[in-house]
């Protein structure tokens, strides 16, 4: 699979790592909040997330975004639904949910080259979003995503999630990564990191910024499973 090439993707710091810098700075072992217990916690799975999952059953997809997140850290709220799928499979796709009485709401804003995407509501009102890769990413994030059901679900993997995590360039993406990451061990993070250095080589100091942030804020020493 080639690397991403600046062409069809705007290579760009994250968030800038002028401000990353100054997060991790400024930030202090440990949090507020059990966050070793948060992140142990039994995962909260929505009724309505199976049901639209199961709307995207006849098209290869992965599950990601806040509820794929919620995964690899403590679960926070989110009121949508994320899916990928191959570009190829997305005016398919759209044919047979709107075929189901989804509502498409329309294209969605900002994001970055070559991801696309629709947002569509479904017909008990949750809103999801179908973001479009080209297929020479899509596929292995669906894949991998195919063994690896949470919930019931084919989740991304992490080090895909956090691929696209980092496309995405917004405050939350940062704090999901470091909240992701900032748990797991060196070896853990290994396939990560060599995703990430394969794909996206100008964001490879970006993310080790919020690791180590993500590691301030879990403090030291890892903690064992209760």
């Amino acid at each position: 699979m080639p690397a991403l090439q600046p062409d069809n993707l705007r290579e760009r710091p994250f968030v800038g790592r002028a401000f990353l810098s100054l997060v991790v700075r400024r930030a202090h072992p440990g949090t507020g909040s059990d966050i070793w217990g948060l992140l142990w916690e039994d995962k909260d799975v929505e009724r309505w997330w199976i049901e639209a999952n199961e709307a995207l059953k006849g098209t290869p997809h992965a599950v990601v975004g806040g509820v794929a997140a919620g995964f690899y850290m403590p679960q926070r709220f989110t009121k949508d639904l994320d899916f990928v799928v191959a570009t190829a499979d997305g005016a398919g796709l759209r044919v047979e949910l709107l075929r189901r009485g989804w509502r498409l709401t329309g294209s969605l804003a900002n994001l970055h080259p070559p991801v696309s995407g629709l947002g569509f509501r479904t017909p008990d009102g949750h809103d999801v979003d179908v973001l479009m890769l080209p297929p020479r990413y899509a596929r292995p994030m669906v894949n991998s995503a195919a063994r690896n059901k949470m919930g019931g679900m084919p989740m991304a993997t992490l080090p895909w999630l956090t691929f696209l995590k980092l496309l995405a360039g917004r405050g939350q993406d940062t704090a999901d990564v470091s909240r992701m990451l900032g748990h797991l061990t060196d070896e853990e993070l290994a396939p990560t990191r060599r995703l990430v250095s394969k794909y996206l080589h100008g964001h490879v100091q970006d993310l080790d910024q919020m690791i180590e942030l993500g590691r301030l804020e879990y403090g030291r020493p890892r903690r064992k499973r209760r």
